[in-house]
């Protein structure tokens, strides 16, 4: 799906029914079949209707630990669409059920702002925020001191849920 479809759904909406309807339609087009993102806990969807239009937004998230979150977020607000990719440390350790929380920091950074253009396949760009998600995981472990020739394959294994 191009992201011009979501986007001219976005500029229809009239009423919180359609705003509910477009979040639907945006979560559906992350979770797509083939996307790299497709298995990872949503949470946290928002609708709203605002004077630049309507807002829509949804997480979905690698629970890494109970103190490091990894959240894809694609929103749509004032007719233009974005994907956060950030890494979160849970301040109580609590996971997803945590109060407080701050984006985490290493020498390298762990967040970005992917704008997503009217011609974006959103396969694409779900599978670029996979991929920086992914990035952020190794980067986390080599920060802790996993060797990065290690790190990789770590990396890949937290991500798919300690198999290789």
């Amino acid at each position: 799906m191009k992201a011009s479809n979501l986007l001219k759904q976005a500029a229809a909406c009239k009423s919180n029914d359609d705003a509910k309807k477009l979040l639907g339609a945006l979560t559906e087009a992350f979770q797509a079949k083939k996307s790299a993102i497709g298995g990872l806990e949503t949470a946290n969807g928002d609708y709203s209707l605002e004077d630049g239009g309507v807002f829509v937004s949804v997480e979905f998230n690698r629970v890494i630990s109970d103190d490091y979150i990894i959240t894809i977020k694609p929103e749509i607000r004032d007719g233009k669409m974005g994907v956060y990719v950030v890494t979160n440390r849970m301040l109580d350790g609590l996971g997803m059920a945590s109060q407080k929380w701050v984006v985490a920091t290493a020498r390298d950074e762990l967040e970005e702002v992917i704008e997503v253009d009217e011609d974006s396949d959103i396969l694409d760009v779900a599978n670029l925020a996979s991929d920086l998600a992914f990035l952020y995981l190794q980067r986390l472990l080599v920060q802790v001191g996993v060797p990065f020739a290690i790190a990789g394959e770590t990396a890949k294994q937290c991500w798919n849920g300690g198999k290789p």
